[in-house]
C-alpha cells in the first residue's frame, strides 16, 4: 500500500502516467529532494535521535576531532603557510563542520587560521540549519561560505570530503535474468509496481563492464551515475589536493554477490530498516551502497589517484582514538556504564560503527605521502 506524502505519490504518478515506466534514479530523486516534498528538503528532521538515523558525528564528536587531524596533515601536505580549501559535501546538521573547526583551533591554531571552509548544500532547508548552527561561533561561521554544488565552487587547492553524502545518491537498479535488465518503476491497480526492461541500455552495461562481478541468476545491483558526475566535478575543481570519502559500501566484488543478491537498497525511518521504498515515500531515507570500485576507477580517468582504502575503525586509530579513548577513561571508576565512553566506542567497535563504514582517500598533482590515517590501509580497493 502506497504511503507517504500525498502531493509528492501524485507528482510521481502523474510522471509514469505522462511517459510511461521511470528508472528508479527518477523515482529515488523525487522521493529524497524533489523541491518543498523530498525527504531531505521538506523540513523533516533525518539526524539523530529525532531523525530517522545516526551518521558518526552524532555519535559522538571525537569522531570529529579525529577527521581534524588527518585535514590538518592534508592541508600541511598542501601548503606549508598558504591558504588553503577545505570542502565539505553533504554538511547534514553542521555539526561535523562545528567538530572539525573547534578541534582544528585548538590542536592545530596555524592550520585554523588558514583555512577557508566551504560547505555544499543542495537543501534550502539544511542550508539554514548549518548557518543557525554554525552562527553559535563567530570565528567558525565567518570562515565558512555556502554553494549549491561542487561546480559552484571556484577552483581550489586543498581537501575535498564527505562523511555519509554518496549513499544518498539516486541510483539504476539492475537484475540478472538471462541478461542483464533494468528495473522500472510502474504504477497499476494504485500501487506502484516494478517491470524490467527486455534488456539493460548500453550504458548500464558499459557501468558494469571491467568491473569484479559475477552475474547469477536473480543477482540484483545497482548503478549510480550520479557518483561519476560527482567524481567528475570534484575533479574539475581541484587543482591539486585531497578527496577524502566516508561511507558504507565495499568494492563491486563485496557488493554484486551471492551475499547481496537482492542488492543494496535499504530504506531508514525512526531507526528501523526496511527494503520498501514505495511506503512512506518522502518520509523515509533511500540509500544504496557506495561503490568504492567506480569511485576509484572514475577517479582515476580524470587524475585522482588512490592512496588508501580501509574501514573506519583502522582510519580513526591511526588518528590517535584509542589515545584520547584511554585519556578519558583512566579518572572513570565504571567505563562500561559511561555514556560518553560507550559512545566513543561505537565508532570503532566491530559490532558498531568501525566496520561498516569505510574510508577511501585519492589525490591529484600531491607527491607521495602517508597520511596517518591510512597506516592500516591497502592501497586500492
Amino acid at each position: 500500500m502506497i504511503s507517504g506524502a500525498l502531493p509528492l505519490i501524485e507528482k510521481i504518478i502523474r510522471k509514469i502516467e505522462a511517459s510511461g515506466p521511470i528508472p528508479f534514479s527518477n523515482f529515488m530523486e523525487m522521493a529524497l529532494y524533489e523541491p518543498s516534498w523530498g525527504y531531505y528538503v521538506s523540513g523533516r528532521e533525518p539526524f539523530g535521535p529525532a531523525g530517522d538515523y545516526y551518521t558518526s558525528p552524532e555519535v559522538h564528536p571525537l569522531f570529529g576531532r579525529m577527521i581534524s587531524r588527518q585535514i590538518a596533515q592534508m592541508a600541511e601536505t598542501v601548503s606549508a603557510s598558504g591558504p588553503v580549501t577545505v570542502v565539505e559535501a553533504g554538511p547534514g546538521t553542521g555539526m561535523l563542520a562545528m567538530s572539525i573547526m573547534k578541534s582544528l583551533r585548538e590542536e592545530n591554531p596555524e592550520v585554523f587560521n588558514r583555512v577557508d571552509y566551504r560547505l555544499v548544500e543542495s537543501s534550502p532547508v539544511l542550508t539554514e540549519r548549518q548557518r543557525v548552527f554554525l552562527r553559535q561561533d563567530e570565528a567558525i561561521f565567518n570562515k565558512a561560505a555556502w554553494h549549491a554544488s561542487i561546480d559552484g565552487l571556484p577552483e581550489l587547492e586543498g581537501v575535498v570530503f564527505s562523511n555519509e553524502l554518496l549513499d544518498a545518491f539516486p541510483v539504476r537498479r539492475v537484475i540478472w535474468k538471462e541478461r542483464l535488465r533494468e528495473v522500472l518503476v510502474d504504477y497499476k491497480d494504485g500501487i506502484f509496481q516494478e517491470v524490467l526492461t527486455d534488456q539493460a541500455s548500453p550504458e548500464l552495461e558499459a557501468w558494469f563492464k571491467g568491473l569484479p562481478v559475477h552475474w547469477s541468476e536473480g543477482q540484483g545491483a545497482e548503478a549510480s551515475f550520479n557518483l561519476e558526475g560527482w567524481v567528475a566535478s570534484v575533479a574539475r575543481k581541484l587543482t591539486r589536493g585531497f578527496l577524502l570519502t566516508i561511507d558504507y559500501g565495499g568494492g563491486s566484488a563485496e557488493l554484486v554477490s551471492l551475499r547481496r543478491k537482492r542488492g543494496t537498497l535499504l530504506c531508514y525511518r525512526n531507526h528501523q530498516t526496511n527494503e520498501d521504498p514505495y511506503q512512506w515515500i518522502g518520509e523515509q531515507d533511500i540509500t544504496a551502497h557506495v561503490n568504492f570500485s567506480v569511485l576509484q576507477r572514475e577517479g582515476l580517468r580524470r587524475g585522482l589517484n588512490p592512496l588508501g582504502y580501509l574501514e573506519q575503525a583502522n582510519f580513526l586509530i591511526g588518528l590517535g582514538i584509542l589515545e584520547e579513548m584511554e585519556k578519558y577513561v583512566q579518572p572513570i571508576e565504571n567505563p562500561a556504564g559511561d555514556k560518553n565512553y560507550r559512545a566513543m566506542k561505537h565508532l570503532i567497535h566491530p559490532e558498531g560503527l568501525g566496520p561498516v563504514y569505510k574510508v577511501f582517500i585519492q589525490q591529484k598533482n600531491m607527491a607521495s605521502c602517508l597520511l596517518k590515517g591510512l597506516q592500516y590501509a591497502r592501497p586500492s580497493v
